[in-house]
């Protein structure tokens, strides 16, 4: 899974300080959604630079490291939680496990998670 095309989507008129701005859009090789990135480029902007930013953006979008919202936490929590009470286990460690993702599920609850 990787962003491996980066497409320049937007090329504003140039800025009063002299730089422009531009926006790149990635694309992956995996189904990763599109994403766009702003830049701005000056006047020691080359392009084996612009090349060299891209790349980098690129890895970075590209590295696993997502960082999730406290809703998909919380989701991911509760989901957990109904697949345990779907298996009605008996086992005291599995009740104790389930009381405990429980208590937790009801209190990070935030109004509109459901």
């Amino acid at each position: 899974m990787a962003y491996n095309v980066a497409t320049l989507i937007q090329k504003d008129a140039p800025m009063s300080d002299g730089r422009l701005r531009i926006v790149i859009r990635f694309t992956g090789n995996a189904g990763e959604p599109q994403r766009d990135r702003e830049h701005y480029l000056d006047g020691a902007t080359t392009a084996l630079s612009l090349r060299q930013w891209c790349i980098a953006e690129a890895d970075r979008m590209g590295s696993g490291k997502t960082i999730a919202t406290a809703k998909a936490v919380w989701e991911g929590k509760a989901s957990r939680l109904q697949r345990a009470k779907d298996l009605g286990l008996t086992a005291a460690q599995a009740v104790t496990d389930q009381a405990a993702l429980d208590t937790d599920v009801n209190a990070t609850y935030v109004a509109g998670y459901i």
